[in-house]
């Protein structure tokens, strides 16, 4: 993926498939090292805010639909014992 150049990043203004947040790795880590939200509550921002350090797309932006690259998922799982299929999340 190309790397956003440093105007686009200032004015906020983010290429097709690049995330339009940038943090620096530093700002990444003051951020996320004093949160105190579960895991739960915070896992999505975690993430969106990794590939917008990275200048990486988001799933959003890669999987408008949400097929193959988007926060969970529903799948079939095999039941147990019999039972077959069973909704789950991944």
């Amino acid at each position: 993926m190309t790397k956003r150049t440093p105007q686009a990043q200032a004015s906020g203004d983010a290429p097709y498939g690049a995330s339009p947040l940038h943090l620096t790795p530093q700002a990444f880590a003051e951020k996320w090292g004093k949160s105190k939200l579960s895991e739960r509550s915070a896992y999505q921002q975690h993430f969106l805010d990794l590939c917008g350090m990275l200048g990486q797309p988001t799933p959003a932006e890669v999987d408008p639909e949400g097929e193959f690259y988007t926060f969970e998922k529903g799948v079939q799982r095999p039941g147990e014992r019999g039972q077959g299929l069973r909704r789950g999340v991944a």
